[in-house]
Formats: structure tokens, C-alpha cells, sequence
């Protein structure tokens, strides 16, 4: 190779810094050294050490273009970067400072996700793009270059921008910053600017003419500017506290979300050109009576509405009025596709419904009946919480899921539709059914019903099946073997299928009559619910990967052998005498309240919180308790001394009583803070 001096020397110098000594195996220098040899020997402009956790970097080639550098470790940038550099990316790095003299050459710099506390006082002057979101910059340079169109520095702690910004800025992101205030002098080429998640309380009264998509959302704003700019057309102002809307709105308006305020009222003349409209969450009592034509998304949930407009758009795709107080609708356009009317007051639906409608939602309302056909191309179906006796006879083929939960339904129709996965009907009146169950269903829920049995053919791709709350005795021979999730509480068995299905992750199967689990267990089961039942015993050895297991309230004498992954273990209200000899070290909460231990382990677990031994017969605790220990209660119990290192200041310690005295009202207190349950 015909190669000069400088560049022997930059090679040697690129090969001792893969070579050093004591390098974080994580550290890719190999790679990085070969991308840059190539680099140097092809003369490439272009140079790519991204994703490689590298933590320095040598001299860099300087004839580079290019250099692409996100996704490492570093924490400093060389100070000599190239002088011909026009695009820098160092995203994602741990960077505290940029370089005081960046390349002048520099368009386009990406430094977000890093830890910046400044931006270097003189950037390039040719920048044309600057990203620095993800960082912690509180200010930024009062001069910015003239040329730069983007600027993205959200997600960082800036209490203000410069009053003077750059004259050429199109696109600004502040968004996620502590701006109480924004600029009335911003750029007149300005079109996009998002400033959500801040503490604005106001708008500057004048807007740059040229914006077209504004976002101000999870503000403190109560009102809009008089005067949008004319050429605005996306305007999104969330989750403030808006009363009320301009009289006039922007003309070419095509998208609006003014979800979650305070409005009472709209203007009774909305845009021509408005196609998507959100006011959900408001205090709307009517909407405007004409809307305009090219709208296809109206959402206006969770609102006062007693009425809609009778006569709604006839584009209209999308209609959300969830949770309002609508008695009646009114005839819903042809072209309609999704339908959520959930939450309202509506005794019955039109005839006829939209025939291209996918989604209806018309659950929590009063219906008594569905009459007339569903549409043919009808996918989701819910009409849960309503009056309902029976379902359509005829339901859509095009049916995936039906949720007719909490209805009056005493049957099935006899032919469900075959593409059916997801069949939810919980809380009716059903003691049957049926044989002919859709074959692919997956998720199955037909809890708080009246049946006595279930069929023997269950589809064989069920993996969520919900049978608690019934009457059944008795399993099916035919368990699915795809099933992860079975929740069989509250029902009469006495026992559970010998061989489960190994796929099964989850088993709920308290409040029954049982009195002994399969042995083994399933595979990959990761929580078991056996509670309140008659279980003198459990299996010898439990699965693997078991990490939540409740059995309280039965019968047991003994616990069995447990694996690592074990956090959480309720065994109060049993028979236990005695701590198994060896036990997960990384449990994190261990409840064996009433029983009759006389003893704890001498070494108790360090990733032990919560720790519950109250009335049993322990005379004597560890001498240490595990530090990150936040709640124990050893009450009733015949202690004579406490530990030498009690991690939390109790209830002072009765000498008289033996114990140190935990009220309930205390215990569901610190519970309560914690989020845990202490039932």
C-alpha cells in the first residue's frame, strides 16, 4: 500500500488505541480499527462507528464528510474533528460539552440523548439542523446561526428561548421543557412548532403567518389567541384548560384536538376544510347543528351530550361518544366504520346500521334487544352492560370479537360466526355452551355464569380461558394444549386435570374443594392461586420458573422445594411447623401469618420488603433482619428479644406481652402506600 507518513502514523495511532490494555469486553475497538482502515485506504468521506460502545475515539481522518458516532459510551468528542465535517451524528451517547470550536463546514448535527448542560456559544454558522432533545440544557446561546431551519431541543430543562431566534427556523420541538412563556417575535418562515408539556400559561397574541401545525398539548392554557394564522392546519391543544374557542377559526383547518379542557360550547360555524375533530372530555351540552362535510373523525366523548346533530357528515368514518347522555342516534352516514357509543343512555339502535361498519361499541347503555341485521363486514362487537336476553341469531361472519358481558343472556346462538377468536360473556345467566364452539378462539371468558359444565371439545387454540364464578365440578378430558392462562375460581372441583397443558403460565384456582395438585405442574407456570381450599399437601418439587404462589387458608403441614425465581409466597392460615431448610434467596415478600412456626431461618433474604409472621409460636428472631426490610409484623408471637439491627422504627417493644405490637390499622396504612395487598 502507497501510503504517506500522516497516514501510517494515524493507523498506528487507530491500532494502540484497540490495543490498550483493560477495555470493556463490550467495547467493539476491533471493528471500529477495520471500518476506519477501510476508510483510509478507499479514501471514504463517509465514516460509520455507530452502535459500538466505544468510549474515546483517536484522530479522525481528515477528509471526512460524514461521521456517524450515535449509540456509544462516549463522554467527550475529539476537540479536532475534522475541518471538512458537514454532518456530525452523536446521539445517544454520554456526552457532557460539545467542543467550543465545532468545524464551520457543520449543516446538520445530532447530539440528542446525551447529558449536554450547554450548547457551545458560537455553532457553525452554516447550521442548518440542530437535534439536542434528551438532554439537560436550562439555556440556550443567545445567537443562534442565521441558517438553521430545525431546531429540536425538547425533553430538556430550558425555562426560556432566546428572544431573537434564527429568521430561516421552520421547524421548532420545545416540547417537554419548564416554559412559563414563549417569544411574541417568533420567525415569520416558522411552520411547525410543538411546545407541549410545558408550563405555559398563554400564547403570544401573534403567531408566526406562515405556521401550519401547532401543538400545545398538557399545558396550562385558558384560552387561544383571538387570531390563528390563516394557514394553520393542524392544531392540538390537549389537556388544558381552555373555556372556549376563537368565534373564527383558521380556514384551511383540517385537524383539531381539544380534548381534555373546559369547553361548554363550539362556534356554531366550524371550518370547511375540518376532517378530524376531538373535543372529548369537555363539558359539551350540543354540537353545532351543521358540521362541516369533509369531516371523517369526530370524537366527543365523554361530554354532556343529550343529542347529536341529526344530521351527521356523510363522509363521517370514525363517531366516539362514549360515556355522554345520548337517549336516541340519529341516522349514522353509510360510510362509517367504527361506532363507539359506549356509556350513554340508548334503548335501542337503528335498523339500520352502516353496512361498511367494522367496530360498534355499544356497551353500558339500556338496550333490551338487538333488532334487525348486523352489518356483514362487522369485526368487533361489544355489547356489554346492556339488558340484553338473547344475540342476533345471524351474526357477521366477519366477527373476531364479541364482548356481551354483564347482559341477561340465557343461551348462545345456535351458530357463532367461525372467525371468531375472542368470545367475552361474563355475568349472564348462562348454564350451557352449547357444542359447536367456534375453533379459533383464543381468549374465552364466560365467568359469573350458571354452568354446571363445559364442553368436551373446547377449541384447541384457547390460551385464556375464564370459567371462575360457575357451578363446574368437573374438567373436560380435552384440556387445549395452547392454554397459558386458566382461571377456574370459585367454582366446586375437587381436583385439577392430572396432566395440564405445559404451556400454562398462569392458574387460578382458589375458593374450590381442593385437595391435591397435579404432580409435576406445568413447565412454565409463573403464578399459582390455590387459596381457600382443602390441600393437606403440595407437590414434592414446584416448576422452575414459579415466581408468585398463594395457598392460604388450607390445610398444609409442610411447604415443598421452591426455585430461584421465586418473589412472593402467601402460605398464612395453615398448619406449618417448621421453615423449609432451603429457600429462593430473592424472595421479596414472604406472608406466613397463622400458623404454628416456631422459628425463622438464622439468615433471613436480602432482597427480603415484606415479611408477615404474626401469631405464630416464634420465640426468638434472626439476629439481623435484611435492610431493604420495609414492613414485618411478628405479633402474637412469644418473643423475648429483638434484633440487633431493625431496619424501621416500629411500635414501641411490649416487654410484658412478648410482642411487638403491629395495629391492623397501621398494617393497612403502610399497605396502602406500598401497593400491596394485605387481605
Amino acid at each position: 500500500m502507497d501510503l504517506s507518513p500522516a497516514l501510517w502514523s494515524l493507523i498506528t495511532e487507530w491500532r494502540d488505541w484497540a490495543s490498550e490494555p483493560n477495555i470493556n469486553p463490550s467495547e467493539q475497538r476491533e471493528t471500529a480499527l477495520n471500518r476506519v482502515f477501510a476508510c483510509i485506504i478507499k479514501k471514504d468521506p463517509h465514516l460509520d462507528l455507530s452502535h459500538l460502545s466505544l468510549t474515546s475515539l483517536p484522530t479522525l481522518p481528515e477528509w471526512l464528510i460524514t461521521l456517524d458516532i450515535h449509540d456509544n459510551q462516549l463522554t467527550t468528542l475529539p476537540d479536532n474533528l475534522p475541518k471538512t465535517l458537514t454532518h456530525l451524528d452523536a446521539g445517544k451517547n454520554q456526552l457532557t460539552s460539545l467542543p467550543e470550536r465545532l468545524p464551520e463546514t457543520l449543516i446538520e448535527i445530532r447530539v440528542d440523548h446525551n447529558k449536554l448542560t450547554r450548547l457551545p456559544d458560537n455553532l457553525p454558522k452554516n447550521l442548518s439542523m440542530l437535534n439536542a432533545d434528551h438532554n439537560r440544557l436550562s439555556s440556550l446561546p443567545e445567537h443562534l446561526p442565521d441558517r438553521l431551519s430545525v431546531f429540536d431541543v425538547s425533553d430538556n430543562q430550558l425555562t426560556a428561548i432566546p428572544h431573537n431566534l434564527p429568521p430561516s427556523l421552520t421547524i421548532l420541538y420545545i416540547n417537554k421543557n419548564n416554559l412559563e412563556s414563549l417569544s411574541d417575535n417568533l420567525p415569520n418562515e416558522l411552520f411547525y412548532l410543538d411546545a407541549s408539556d410545558n408550563p405555559l400559561t398563554a400564547l403570544p397574541n401573534k403567531l408566526p403567518f406562515k405556521l401550519e401545525k401547532l401543538m400545545v398539548n398538557n399545558a396550562f392554557l385558558t384560552a387561544l389567541p383571538n387570531t390563528l394564522p390563516d394557514e394553520l392546519y393542524h392544531l392540538s391543544v390537549s389537556n388544558n384548560q381552555i373555556t372556549a374557542l376563537p368565534a373564527k377559526l383558521p380556514p384551511k383547518l383540517q385537524a383539531l384536538t381539544i380534548d381534555i379542557n373546559q369547553l361548554s360550547v363550539l362556534p356554531n360555524q366550524l371550518p370547511a376544510l375540518l376532517r378530524m375533530l376531538n373535543v372529548a372530555s369537555n363539558k359539551l351540552t350540543c354540537l353545532p347543528e351543521v358540521l362541516p362535510e369533509d369531516l371523517i373523525l369526530l370524537d366527543v366523548s365523554h361530554n354532556q351530550l343529550k343529542a347529536l346533530p341529526k344530521n351527521l357528515p356523510n363522509n363521517l368514518l370514525t363517531l366516539l361518544a362514549n360515556d355522554n347522555q345520548l337517549a336516541s342516534l340519529p341516522f349514522l352516514p353509510t360510510e362509517l366504520n367504527i361506532v363507539k357509543i359506549y356509556g350513554n343512555q340508548l334503548k335501542n339502535i337503528p335498523d339500520e346500521l352502516p353496512p361498511w361498519l367494522t367496530v360498534l361499541d355499544i356497551g353500558d347503555n339500556q338496550l333490551t334487544a338487538i333488532e334487525g341485521s348486523l352489518p356483514v363486514e362487522l369485526e368487533v362487537l361489544n355489547v356489554s352492560r346492556n339488558q340484553l336476553k338473547k344475540l342476533p341469531d345471524h351474526l357477521s361472519d366477519s366477527l373476531v370479537e364479541i364482548d356481551a358481558s354483564y347482559n341477561e343472556l340465557v343461551s348462545l346462538p345456535d351458530k357463532l360466526p367461525v372467525a371468531l377468536n375472542r368470545l367475552l360473556i361474563a355475568g349472564n345467566q348462562l348454564t350451557w355452551l352449547g357444542w359447536n364452539l367456534p375453533r379459533g378462539i383464543t381468549q374465552l371468558d364466560v365467568k359469573r355464569n350458571q354452568l354446571k359444565a363445559l364442553p368436551e371439545d373446547l377449541p384447541d387454540g384457547i390460551t385464556e380461558l375464564d370459567v371462575s364464578h360457575n357451578q363446574l365440578r368437573e374438567f373436560p378430558n380435552h384440556i387445549p394444549e395452547s392454554l397459558e392462562i386458566l382461571d377456574v375460581s370459585y367454582n366446586k372441583f375437587i381436583s385439577l386435570p392430572a396432566h395440564l397443558p405445559l404451556s400454562l403460565q398462569y392458574i387460578v384456582a382458589h375458593h374450590n374443594q381442593l385437595n391435591l395438585l397435579p404432580n409435576p405442574l406445568p413447565l412454565y407456570l409463573k403464578i399459582l392461586i390455590v387459596n381457600n381450599n382443602e390441600l393437606t399437601q403440595l407437590p414434592e418439587v414446584m416448576p422452575v420458573f414459579l415466581q408468585q404462589i398463594v395457598v392460604h387458608n388450607n390445610q398444609l403441614t409442610e411447604l415443598p422445594h421452591f426455585f430461584e425465581d421465586l418473589s412472593y409466597l402467601d402460605a398464612s392460615y395453615n398448619q406449618l411447623t417448621e421453615f423449609p431448610a432451603h429457600f429462593p434467596s430473592d424472595v421479596v415478600t414472604l406472608i406466613l401469618h397463622n400458623n404454628q412456626l416456631r422459628a425463622l431461618p438464622t439468615h433471613l433474604f436480602e432482597e427480603l420488603i415484606f415479611l408477615d409472621v404474626h401469631n405464630n409460636q416464634i420465640a426468638t428472631l434472626p439476629e439481623y433482619l435484611p435492610l431493604m426490610l420495609e414492613y414485618s409484623d411478628f405479633s402474637a408471637n412469644p418473643l423475648d428479644a429483638i434484633p440487633t439491627r431493625f431496619p424501621l422504627q416500629f411500635p414501641q417493644w411490649h416487654a410484658a406481652e412478648h410482642s411487638i405490637d403491629i395495629s391492623e390499622e397501621a398494617l393497612g396504612n403502610w399497605a396502602a402506600d406500598s401497593n400491596i395487598t394485605v387481605d
